[in-house]
C-alpha cells in the first residue's frame, strides 16, 4: 500500500504527438481522481532541430502537472548507467506514493524491468500498469485480429471505461492564434472547412500525394464553396504549398504555421479531417470533430485509431499487415496504395454533408 504521507503521484509516458494526445482522457482521470496530490510526469526528451514534440510540450499547456521529469536515452552503456542514477536519484527525493505507467504495450521482460526500476530501485510503493500483453496470432484466414483503441487501453490501466468523456482545453491565446490566421487568410468564421492531412513522419504511413490532389479537386468540384485547410507540423509545410499549387491554388496551407493548441483551436472550426493516420488525425478527434482516416496495415488494426466516435477508418489488409516497417522497402506500400482516391472521397463527401452543407 502506498504511504498515506506520500502525496505525490508519477505518471510514465512516452512518444511523440499522438502518443501524448490518445494519454489524455487517462491523464484527465487520474488528475480528477487525485485532485489534491502532486503529479509529476516522466518522459523523454529529444533534443534540438530533430522535428519531433515532447509529450510536455502538449501537456504543459494543461496545468494537470506540478513538475516534470526528463530522461534523455543514452547509445552507450555508460551513458545508460549514469542517467539510470541520476534519474533514480531524482525520483526517491520526490517521495512518490504511486506510479501509473502508461507506456505502451509490454512484453514480459518489458513489465518486470520497468516494475523493479520504479518498486525496487526507486522504492515506489504502488505500481499500476496494463501488465504483460501478449499480442493476439493471425486467423485462420491469416487476417489479424483487431485491437482496442490505445486511448481505450489507457483509460482501462487508471480503471475508468470506454465512455470517458473529454474535450481537449484550448487556452484562449490558442484561439486568437488561430483566428489571426483565418483572418490573414480572409476566411470568415461561417465558412465551411474541411482539414487535409497529406504528410507523416513515416513514409510508409504516407497516402499518395497524386491521390490528395485529385482528392482535393474532387471535393472542390462537387462543394465549391468548401474551404481546404491543410494541417501537419512544421516538416509538412513544403508538401502543403506543393498541394495548394497542384489545387490551382484552391486551398490554405496551415501546416507549420501555428502551435499545438493554435492548430487545436483552427481544427475545432473545421467539419471535421480528411488524411494520413498522424497527429494531426488525433489532435481532430481530440477536440471532437470526425476524422477519415487513411491507414496502412504496419500494425495491427484498431490500435492507432482515433479518441471517441463517429470516425471512418480506410485499410486494406495484405498478408504482409504488421510489418512495423517506417518506411516500406518490399511492397510497394501495397497496403496504403490499395485504398483508393474514390473510397477516400465516397467517405469525405459523407462527412461534410453530415456536418451541413457549406453556406457561403
Amino acid at each position: 500500500m502506498p504511504d498515506a504521507g506520500r502525496k505525490t503521484i508519477l505518471i510514465f509516458r512516452t512518444g511523440q504527438l499522438g502518443d501524448t494526445l490518445v494519454a489524455m482522457p487517462a491523464i484527465q482521470a487520474i488528475r480528477t481522481h487525485y485532485p489534491q496530490h502532486r503529479l509529476v510526469l516522466l518522459t523523454d526528451q529529444y533534443g534540438e532541430g530533430v522535428g519531433m514534440i515532447s509529450s510536455w510540450t502538449v501537456l504543459e499547456p494543461t496545468g494537470w502537472f506540478d513538475d516534470v521529469v526528463f530522461y534523455s536515452p543514452s547509445p552507450t552503456m555508460r551513458g545508460k548507467f549514469s542517467n539510470l542514477i541520476h534519474l533514480v536519484r531524482k525520483l526517491k527525493q520526490l517521495r512518490i506514493g504511486r506510479v501509473f505507467d502508461l507506456s505502451p504495450e509490454r512484453t514480459g521482460r518489458q513489465y518486470w524491468r520497468d516494475r523493479f526500476f520504479f518498486q525496487v530501485l526507486t522504492g515506489i510503493p504502488a505500481y499500476t500498469s496494463s501488465g504483460i500483453f501478449r499480442y493476439p496470432a493471425r486467423d485462420a484466414n491469416g487476417i489479424l485480429p483487431r485491437l482496442e483503441p490505445e486511448w481505450k487501453r489507457l483509460v482501462k490501466v487508471v480503471g475508468e471505461g470506454n465512455n470517458t468523456p473529454f474535450s481537449l482545453p484550448i487556452p484562449d491565446k490558442a484561439n486568437k492564434e488561430a483566428d489571426a490566421l483565418l483572418e490573414q487568410y480572409g476566411l470568415l468564421q461561417d465558412n465551411k472547412l474541411l482539414a487535409v492531412g497529406p504528410g507523416s513522419k513515416m513514409p510508409a504511413k504516407r497516402w499518395p500525394f497524386a491521390r490528395f490532389v485529385e482528392l482535393g479537386k474532387q471535393l472542390r468540384k462537387n462543394f465549391p464553396l468548401l474551404k481546404l485547410m491543410i494541417v501537419g507540423g512544421l516538416e509538412d509545410t513544403e508538401l502543403g504549398n506543393s498541394l495548394v499549387a497542384a489545387w490551382d491554388g484552391q486551398g490554405y496551407n496551415a501546416a507549420g504555421r501555428l502551435s499545438i493548441y493554435g492548430s487545436a483551436a483552427l481544427m475545432k472550426r473545421c467539419s471535421g479531417y480528411v488524411g494520413n493516420d498522424t497527429g494531426s488525425m488525433h489532435l481532430m478527434a481530440m477536440v471532437g470533430k470526425p476524422c477519415v482516416g487513411i491507414f496502412s496495415a504496419r500494425d495491427y488494426p484498431g490500435m492507432w485509431e482515433p479518441y471517441g466516435t463517429g470516425h471512418v477508418i480506410l485499410r486494406h489488409e495484405t498478408a504482409c499487415a504488421r510489418c512495423m516497417l517506417e518506411t516500406c522497402t518490399n511492397e510497394q506500400m501495397k497496403c496504403i496504395n490499395e485504398i483508393t482516391v474514390a473510397q477516400v472521397y465516397h467517405a469525405a463527401s459523407a462527412l461534410i454533408e453530415e456536418t451541413g452543407p457549406p453556406s457561403q
